[in-house]
């Protein structure tokens, strides 16, 4: 048996504004979330939000750090919640990093392919 002692976050503290009577989900700050399912084979979610439109770039890195390719470049983006399905299959198995850049704040994370 294992406990885990940490600290626990719940995605949902950093959303939520209301405008008028309609109660919108827009997150607070640029959050990245982890793609799922993770592994996978051979596509996958990665999941981000945006408080304003703003550039959105999202790169794929191996596990050395090398660069294997933009994802996304520079895309303007409006507010809110948004997904991209990677689909990976002319990529070999293996530890990849995405690493996403809004307004100058980039936040990374790890992906597993198996094939």
């Amino acid at each position: 048996n294992h406990v885990y002692v940490g600290k626990y976050e719940n995605d949902l503290e950093s959303l939520s504004i209301i405008k008028g009577n309609e109660k919108d989900i827009i997150p607070n700050n640029f959050v990245l979330r982890q793609n799922y399912p993770n592994p996978f084979n051979p596509i996958t979610k990665i999941s981000y939000g945006i408080d304003k439109a703003s550039d959105v770039k999202l790169s794929l890195y191996d596990v050395r750090g090398g660069f294997i390719e933009n994802l996304i470049n520079n895309k303007r983006v409006g507010a809110g919640n948004h997904d991209f399905m990677l689909d990976a299959s002319h990529l070999s198995s293996g530890v990849y990093f995405y690493t996403m850049t809004v307004d100058n704040i980039s936040q990374t994370r790890k992906l597993i392919l198996m094939k």
